[in-house]
């Protein structure tokens, strides 16, 4: 029959989009904490994408089932494929990271090679072909949080420490053999303090000192044991 798809050439096309699915799917990124993990693991039942924190959570149970699930977006202009994971109720998530910036995330969804409007999402727009595009708000995103330190191409590292104005700001660690007094910050606006070093690749294990008085970095969330086992705050340069 002239109007019949060929089952041999369905299984092809199929193909055809899974080797493109790989070709574009996402790089890694940055991980989500473990308890938002931990609370879209057991989700079971698809729903509107939600915000919490800085992520996005999306997810999506197709009827009858799929082998591959995922997301393109506009302001990636749909370049990049984000494949949702099956999570241990079989239903597929993707937590996403949305850069910052943005108001809303407009996005379209692939479901085994067919393209459609997030069906659990009920917002939503048409544009004037009749294509639908699915629409989150992200007016309750939390802002990014100032980060420390800041790591250039080549090597080298800004660290910046916020504290109380006219203070002797120095940062001791493991590329000064732990000497305070080697490394003085700046102060470049009130309490605003800042010094960059080029560092060797590899982890990178510190504290500051204000007046002395030892501070790990409020602007860094990553906190490390260093051979006697106090605290200092850690990072790794690529």
């Amino acid at each position: 029959m002239a109007g019949t798809i060929k089952p041999w050439l369905l299984v092809a096309a199929l193909c055809i989009c899974a080797f493109a699915f790989a070709e574009n799917a996402s790089p890694s990124a940055e991980r989500p904490p473990q308890s938002l993990e931990a609370e879209v693991n057991i989700m079971g039942k698809s729903a509107a994408p939600f915000v919490r924190d800085h992520w996005v959570v999306f997810s999506f149970r197709p009827a009858p089932a799929a082998r591959y699930v995922a997301l393109r977006f506009e302001h990636e202009s749909y370049a990049t494929l984000h494949p949702l994971l099956l999570n241990e109720k079989k239903l597929f998530i993707l937590i996403y990271r949305p850069p910052e910036g943005l108001a809303r995330l407009t996005y379209r969804m692939c479901v085994d090679g067919m393209w459609m409007r997030d069906p659990a999402n009920p917002d939503f727009t048409t544009d004037a072909l009749g294509t639908e595009y699915s629409n989150v708000g992200l007016e309750n995103l939390l802002p990014e949080p100032p980060r420390d330190p800041m790591i250039a191409r080549d090597g080298r590292v800004t660290f910046t420490y916020r504290g109380t104005p006219g203070r002797l700001v120095s940062i001791a660690a493991t590329f000064n053999l732990w000497d305070p007094f080697v490394h003085v910050l700046d102060e470049v606006s009130p309490g605003v303090y800042t010094i960059a070093i080029r560092l060797l690749a590899g982890p990178v294990h510190y504290y500051f000192l204000e007046n002395g008085n030892k501070r790990l970095d409020p602007a860094n969330g990553e906190i490390r044991h260093d051979s006697e086992g106090e605290l200092v705050s850690y990072f790794h340069v690529p």
